[in-house]
């Protein structure tokens, strides 16, 4: 079993020790939000990023922030916590929720933050897997103040998971009103043609992924073409390849949606990449 260590507002509990009672908004409303952070080689990846994207949500859901100079000490703790618990390879998830009492409207805007590290070992991100992609048909996510960053309330993407797991596929195509793709329930998208490369702007209401952000970056500095376009279903038929990706598992090949078999040779070429990316970065 792997190791779990547990932290809430700075205070470290037993795992697995019930932080819910009877006015927990996060659990009678989904009033909070959350990141996922992979850690690798002992380092958290990306913890600046994601620490900004949970403070611009902060900010549209009108939460105090539950520390002074949040984002410096956040960033520390969760480094020095890593380092300390000794954590090679992980999951972190950072839970930010409103603390207070109140029915639909809150009684003050306070918050409380709970961390939870999982120890895993560390993922080979170059091994080949099948990945089988389906369309979401029963349920729609648009942009809205909301869509960019990970809330509490993600009835959508579980629902998604389900539609995926009961058609025998991996990975579930959310859609926005406009039938256009959004993201899977996972992961941002990405396709290619030719030498270029596709993928869904926010403004399709797709997460503002922490991999989506840096992997772009990475393309422009390597002079691989990539544009932020609305995509429709036809252009997924009409891709050479698909990709998804997030923090866990970087960039993975997609190889089959309903008749269509794609290629797979990009996902290893990017990840490369991206090693080379943070081995500067770290």
């Amino acid at each position: 079993m792997s190791r779990i260590v547990e932290y809430l507002n700075g205070n470290k509990i037993h795992p697995g020790s019930t932080i819910l009672n009877g006015e927990n908004r996060s659990f009678l409303f989904g009033d909070g939000l959350f990141e996922t952070i992979r850690i690798f080689n002992g380092k958290p990846q990306f913890l600046s990023s994601h620490i900004e994207r949970m403070i611009f949500g902060m900010d549209r859901m009108c939460l105090e922030h539950p520390l002074e100079a949040f984002e410096k000490h956040m960033h520390e703790f969760i480094s020095v916590t890593v380092q300390t618990e000794r954590i090679s390879n992980g999951r972190a998830r950072l839970t930010i929720y409103r603390d207070a009492s109140g029915f639909y409207t809150p009684s003050d805007l306070n918050s409380s933050w709970h961390l939870v590290i999982r120890e895993n070992e560390a993922k080979d991100l170059t091994t080949f897997a099948k990945c089988k992609l389906v369309l979401f048909p029963s349920m729609r996510k648009d942009n809205s103040m909301v869509s960019r960053f990970k809330t509490t309330s993600s009835l959508i993407y579980v629902m998604a998971g389900l539609h995926a797991a009961s058609s025998g596929a991996e990975e579930c195509i959310i859609m926005n009103n406009e039938n256009r793709l959004v993201e899977s329930h996972t992961s941002n998208l990405f396709l290619k043609n030719g030498n270029e490369y596709y993928t869904p702007p926010v403004t399709e209401g797709c997460i503002d992924g922490v991999m989506r952000r840096h992997l772009i970056g990475i393309m422009n500095r390597n002079d691989i073409t990539v544009r932020e376009i609305p995509l429709t279903k036809a252009d997924l038929l009409n891709a050479d390849e698909v990709l998804l990706t997030n923090v866990m598992n970087w960039v993975k090949n997609v190889t089959e949606f309903e008749n269509r078999k794609y290629s797979a040779e990009s996902a290893e070429k990017l990840n490369k990449l991206v090693s080379d990316y943070l081995s500067g970065f770290n």
